[in-house]
């Protein structure tokens, strides 16, 4: 799936090692654009897991990405 930021502002690069913290991982977007420009969306992959699961892994982001936001001051 692919997701994007409400805000450009918002660069999954620097999310990702706040999103390994709370131990969940995406591929940043800028993986996928062969300038390496596109730095707000990810893509997330949740294929063989459970509801429970999913719904854990969610929790997880949802953590990493306030604390991405209050460590970088980043308006959205």
């Amino acid at each position: 799936m692919w997701a994007r930021a409400r805000s450009r502002t918002i660069d999954t690069n620097t999310l990702y090692s706040f999103a390994l913290k709370e131990k969940v991982a995406f591929v940043p977007s800028s993986v996928f654009d062969p300038d390496g420009t596109l730095t707000s969306a990810m893509r997330l992959n949740f294929t063989r897991n459970t509801p429970e699961r999913l719904l854990e892994g969610v929790q997880r982001l949802r953590r990493a990405v306030l604390a991405y936001l209050a460590a970088s001051k980043v308006r959205v």
